[in-house]
């Protein structure tokens, strides 16, 4: 078959089912399976697929037309200008992360130390070692299988002569001996009374990932209270939150001794609680 046919095959298919992008999913799928760029498949579309890639790329379709994600079909995800492995370990890094990433590669002092909570993939934590070498990175999370995920992309991406600390443990268990000038943390926030409406794709990501008790209030209430005894005294913390928990964090934060600015991520929705000692 010619690639230029499957690909509008595949577009086709795709559009016959929930997933958001068809088109995107499709070059996607084409792509990696035929190492062909979308622009190579429509100037050279009648380019030769052999049986082998089609019978790939017809699994990927049905796996993707399944509602399964992109990220965890082809086994990758771009973060940060970075190519990270994703697998059902993992929660799949989102655009909108990527602001924490910006917040503490600014914020962070000179030769400071870094930890990121609940690393899973390891993108925050990768993501800024990588632009700020002379940061001393550690990251933790509660998931063996995380971890080593977290561990191969700190590998892949970083090389040998520059890696983070990795620990397993439950948020700033294995770091009670450390203070930090910056921490930051993406955690588990969406309510799980709203599980039901939302799309079907996250019902492939770990579901400790995502949700929360308390409303999607519980863990990020934990590293507000806790994070006080784990920061140096110009230290910061950095909490990615929902849209709706600006007025809660304000609160908390006030309580806890911090003063507390929310960012807004690029589609002008609160993303990013910044927490600063008193």
């Amino acid at each position: 078959m010619k690639v230029g046919n499957v690909l509008q095959e595949t577009i086709d298919f795709l559009k016959s089912s929930l997933t958001q992008s068809p088109v995107l999913d499709a070059e996607l799928i084409v792509e990696e399976v035929t190492g062909m760029p979308g622009h190579k498949v429509r100037i050279i579309p009648d380019e030769e697929v052999s049986q082998e890639q089609y019978e790939k790329i017809c699994n990927y379709r049905q796996r993707r037309k399944e509602c399964e994600p992109i990220a965890y079909i082809l086994g990758k995800k771009e973060f940060y200008s970075l190519n990270f492995n994703v697998n059902k370990d993992v929660l799949i890094p989102r655009p909108e992360t990527e602001l924490i990433v910006d917040l503490a590669i600014y914020y962070t002092a000179p030769h400071g130390k870094l930890v990121d909570i609940g690393t899973g993939s390891g993108a925050i934590a990768v993501a800024v070692k990588c632009n700020r070498p002379d940061i001393q990175v550690y990251a933790s999370d509660i998931s063996g299988k995380a971890l080593v995920v977290a561990k191969n992309n700190a590998e892949t991406i970083l090389g040998p002569e520059r890696q983070i600390e990795l620990h397993k443990g439950y948020l700033f268990e294995p770091f009670r001996d450390i203070r930090f000038d910056m921490i930051v943390s993406n955690p588990p926030y969406v309510d799980p009374a709203l599980r039901e409406y939302l799309q079907r794709d996250l019902e492939y990501e770990p579901q400790e990932a995502l949700y929360s008790a308390e409303g999607g209030k519980e863990i990020v209430t934990k590293l507000i209270e806790d994070a006080r005894d784990m920061l140096n005294d110009e230290g910061m913390l950095l909490i990615e939150i929902s849209e709706s928990m600006s007025e809660y964090i304000i609160e908390k934060s006030s309580e806890s001794g911090f003063s507390v600015s929310i960012f807004q991520d690029y589609s002008g929705l609160p993303r990013i609680a910044v927490l600063k000692n008193k």
